[in-house]
């Protein structure tokens, strides 16, 4: 095993990262965006009018993406497992 090969497996797996994280950060996002511009709109400062539905979005978007999420992770670890028996010869 070369130092190619744990960099290259190391990269997947920040990507990997960030492709899984991406779904719920960014509509987190964009419900935290809507929120405070309302609040700002109506000069409405109640902190839970802002965790709330932010939490309730992420909680939802992690269960809609779950399956996706899974298939990607069962993916990659075939794919590492794979590899470590390819490179340990």
């Amino acid at each position: 095993m070369t130092t190619d090969h744990i960099i290259q497996m190391l990269r997947s797996a920040v990507v990997l990262t960030i492709v899984l994280s991406l779904p719920v950060i960014g509509a987190a996002f964009v419900v935290s965006f809507i929120t405070s511009l309302v609040q700002a709109l109506t000069s409405m400062q109640e902190s839970t009018l802002s965790t709330v539905p932010r939490l309730l979005v992420a909680a939802a978007v992690s269960v809609c993406v779950a399956p996706w999420a899974t298939h990607k992770l069962v993916a990659y670890t075939a794919g590492v497992f794979s590899s470590l028996g390819q490179l340990t010869r």
